[in-house]
């Protein structure tokens, strides 16, 4: 953000697109193409509308006592801090802010070592069987000699399927070799397994906690929730295995992360107090979406309805448990409070083939791990001798990818909050509307989220922020505008 003189004769006058909408007797205010907002009263409604038209500050002045000048001129200035007016036909915040990630090369590799699984999933987005193709060590050696070759110091490696723990003894010798490699070039790597948990062993633990490796593992709630859904080929659930699993974590003092994919709101609170009695704060809620096996979409009802249970729930854990952390509400206020964008799957584009990309079993590259098994997207082999720079240069899916902003998306230009979501997963859309140029299925549920999300920072201002961690008082205290 830029700072501005402001003076008496400058003129004012407020940018051409807000967002404006109403809660008792305040007013929530969204700049929605800079993804700036301020909550504030009727006064400062009233200024707005006054310089809807470039207008001299002293004719806004003209016949005020000193105090209400004051305040006018605080006002002008905090507005202008926002991007919310133009000084002189100047704004703090450029429309481009965001044209920054499309520019970039990713630091991310996550590398589904097979498509086999030893689970049958009734919503599997990658449709794994009990047979298929397994990666073999030296096509994990390309992935890492390439990837270490991208232009960053720290990058990450991410081992999934089909069910990575299938592939142990290969993860192992990739793990060893990673670091051997990352030392030589004085890079640094870090890696990543994302499991079902039903294969964990003591064995693994230990190897696991000893290389510090970042482990997520699937888990959708309670026996009777988690067992609809996530099960073996005969059709039994898989929930006694992975609570074994999660019991050996804690034995070894291991650190882990837990999914769950969401069908219905109305379960958010029993998945948490099952979550809370095993013990287990850390937590993404992903919502359930048509993708591979998953063919249900969700109406605009049980989008809003999903929405809301997750904002209950959110207040529940503001009010009575702050250890709790729900990584999805978490990357969402993180895009309310700054114009950085860390979450990719939150931007516009998105971090497909810019900041992330995925090689499947047999050495395909895709832009994201969702695209594996739809060969439209297929961008080169991991083979070919080509650096994965050149590959991504020369992709054409990944120059559309990169033109996959909310601005170039019909009905996302007309969103108040398009530039917080980012109009989210291009393959979710490519799949329902056959074109990556269409907004996200999940619509009504960001929207939803997002702005009820705002006001909720507004009014709870200090919890949310103490819910964060202090690191957010100093990075984004002063992007909120609240004038009561």
């Amino acid at each position: 953000m830029s700072g501005h003189m402001l003076e008496a004769n400058s003129k004012v006058k407020r940018v051409e697109e807000l967002y404006i909408s109403k809660k008792g007797d305040e007013f929530l205010i969204i700049a929605p193409e800079i993804a700036s907002w301020a909550v504030v009263d009727k006064d400062i409604i009233s200024l707005l509308n006054q310089i809807k038209k470039s207008t001299p500050i002293n004719k806004l002045l003209f016949n005020l006592e000193p105090r209400r000048m004051r305040k006018i001129f605080s006002n002008l200035l905090n507005l202008y801090k926002l991007g919310i007016i133009k000084i002189e036909g100047k704004r703090a915040i450029s429309p481009k802010i965001f044209n920054k990630y499309r520019h970039l090369y990713p630091d991310f590799c996550s590398i589904s070592l097979t498509n086999i699984c030893n689970l049958d999933c009734k919503y599997c987005y990658a449709n794994c069987k009990e047979t298929g193709k397994m990666m073999d060590f030296q096509m994990i050696k390309k992935i890492v000699d390439k990837t270490l070759q991208l232009p960053h110091q720290t990058i990450s490696i991410e081992f999934s399927g089909g069910e990575a723990l299938l592939a142990w003894k290969i993860i192992k010798k990739a793990i060893d070799y990673g670091y051997k490699k990352a030392r030589q070039k004085n890079k640094n790597i870090k890696f990543s397994i994302q499991s079902n948990g039903t294969l964990l062993t003591t064995e693994m633990i230990k190897f696991i906690k000893n290389n510090s490796i970042s482990l997520g593992l699937s888990l959708d709630g309670p026996k009777e929730i988690h067992d609809k859904n996530r099960v073996y080929p005969n059709g039994k659930g898989s929930f006694n295995n992975i609570m074994k699993a999660i019991d050996l974590l804690k034995k070894n003092k291991t650190n882990f992360g837990i999914v769950s994919v969401i069908q219905e709101g109305k379960n958010l609170k029993k998945i948490y107090k099952f979550l809370k009695l095993n013990k287990i704060n850390n937590l993404k809620f992903n919502p359930y979406r048509p993708q591979g096996r998953a063919k249900k979409r969700l109406t605009k009802i049980d989008q809003e309805k999903l929405a809301e249970e997750q904002l209950e729930l959110f207040d529940l854990l503001l009010e009575k448990d702050r250890e709790m952390k729900l990584q999805r509400i978490i990357a969402m206020l993180e895009n309310i409070l700054s114009q950085d964008r860390n979450y990719i799957c939150m931007r516009s584009p998105c971090g497909a083939g810019l900041s992330f990309f995925s090689v499947d079993a047999e050495g395909n590259i895709y832009p994201c791990k969702k695209m594996i098994n739809n060969k439209n997207f297929c961008i080169g082999n991991i083979e070919e001798d080509k650096s994965l720079k050149q590959i991504l240069d020369s992709s054409p899916i990944v120059k559309q990818l990169k033109r996959r902003t909310v601005d170039n998306i019909p009905k996302c230009k007309k969103c108040p909050v398009r530039w917080f979501c980012g109009a989210c997963c291009p393959v979710i859309s490519y799949n329902t509307y056959h074109s990556l140029l269409r907004e996200s299925v999940m619509c009504a549920y960001y929207r939803k989220m997002y702005e009820n999300l705002i006001w909720k920072f507004s009014e709870k201002e200090k919890k949310i922020l103490d819910y964060l961690g202090p690191t957010f008082y100093s990075i984004y205290k002063n992007n909120v505008l609240t004038n009561k």
